[in-house]
């Protein structure tokens, strides 16, 4: 059900993400729930604070292309570039 939900949110432009620690498949629960874009960090407090870096800098990347009609392309929201 959650699935279905999200696949139709994403045809109206949607964007999930999924961010879990190191002890998950994370990989696998984003596709379970038709959702491209997922993340893996280490449970930690450098972990942490790393994956708060890394999600901050990919949310203004994607608000950027939002805001100049670009788009990004599946799988790349949290690229490092």
């Amino acid at each position: 059900m959650v699935r279905t939900m999200i696949e139709k949110l994403k045809k109206q432009n949607w964007t999930f993400t999924l961010i879990g620690t190191d002890n998950l498949d994370v990989e696998t629960m984003a596709h379970s729930f038709a959702i491209d874009e997922h993340l893996k960090f280490e449970q930690s407090v450098e972990g942490t604070e790393a994956m708060f870096a890394r999600e901050r800098s990919s949310r203004m990347r994607y608000n950027e292309c939002v805001s100049e009609d670009k788009c990004m392309s599946v799988g790349s929201f949290f690229d490092d570039d």
